[in-house]
Formats: C-alpha cells, sequence, structure tokens
C-alpha cells in the first residue's frame, strides 16, 4: 500500500474541502487491490485548528496492510482589517475620537483578534499616521495604515 500525494498534508482551517489522494494498494502480482477503507481519528473537521490522523487499510488474502497520512489544519492568514469608505479620516476634535469605533476586523479562524492602535497624533492641525495591527490566536498579524488630517 502506498500513499498517494505527500504523507504530511496542510490545510488551512475553514477550508472549502480537503482533496485527499488516497493510496493505492497492489498485491504480490503488482495487481491493483480495491476496498481500501479509510478513517479518520478524530473525524476530520477543517474548522478546526489541529492534527487528524488517517489510516488507510488494504486487506486481500487474510493479509491486512496499513499506510497513514498526517493532515494538520492550521491558521496561517492573518486577520482581515476594514474600514469604512476613505481610509483617510478628518478630524476636528482628535481628542475624543476612538480610532477603534470604525474598524472592522475579521478573521478565517473564527477566533478571537487583538486590535491595538498607535498613533502619534495631538491636537495641532496636520497629517498623521494611525496604524492599525490586529493578532489573532494563532499569532498572525496584519497591520494596516489610516492616514489622519487634524483640522482646526
Amino acid at each position: 500500500i502506498r500513499i498517494n500525494g505527500n504523507v504530511l498534508e496542510y490545510v488551512e482551517v475553514n477550508s472549502e474541502n480537503y482533496n485527499d489522494l488516497g493510496v493505492t494498494a497492489k498485491d504480490a502480482s503488482n495487481n491493483v487491490l480495491s476496498g481500501v477503507s479509510v478513517a479518520t481519528s478524530p473525524n476530520l473537521d477543517l474548522t478546526q485548528i489541529g492534527t487528524y490522523l488517517r489510516s488507510y487499510t488494504v486487506t486481500a488474502n487474510g493479509y491486512s496492510n496499513i499506510a497513514y497520512r498526517t493532515i494538520i489544519v492550521r491558521d496561517t492568514t492573518g486577520p482581515v482589517i476594514e474600514f469604512p469608505g476613505d481610509l483617510t479620516l478628518s478630524l476636528s476634535q482628535v481628542d475624543s475620537y476612538d480610532f477603534k469605533s470604525d474598524i472592522t476586523v475579521t478573521d478565517n479562524s473564527g477566533g478571537a483578534v487583538e486590535v491595538t492602535v498607535t498613533d502619534n497624533i495631538h491636537s495641532l492641525a496636520g497629517s498623521y499616521t494611525v496604524e492599525y495591527r490586529a493578532t489573532d490566536a494563532s499569532g498572525n498579524v496584519s497591520t494596516k495604515l489610516r492616514r489622519v488630517v487634524v483640522t482646526e
């Protein structure tokens, strides 16, 4: 019995599907055998980060052979930071503005995302840059810059 494809497979969490390439099983005379049974422990769940072991078993003439594939569902994609409308924000009362109030942050894993905002804005009129940094539970980081114009 021979694994088709890789013995170790990586799949992004919340992927729509996993394409299992299966195995090829042959007897001592090099004839292809059918009837390969497949089991995965725990059950493969593409919505859950984790390690899954898939076994392939073929039985012929009273003998069984087993091959294994490890499938790792992981999150390697950073969160998505979105602003409504333009990336430029004009403010007259910068001291009371909550820079997190109008952003949307989503993550493919569906888990919690920590968002930090870094700025050097003060009340003087001018143009400033605000950095938004989003980190998901897997440690993936995304950053996005926003221009803020402070008016008098």
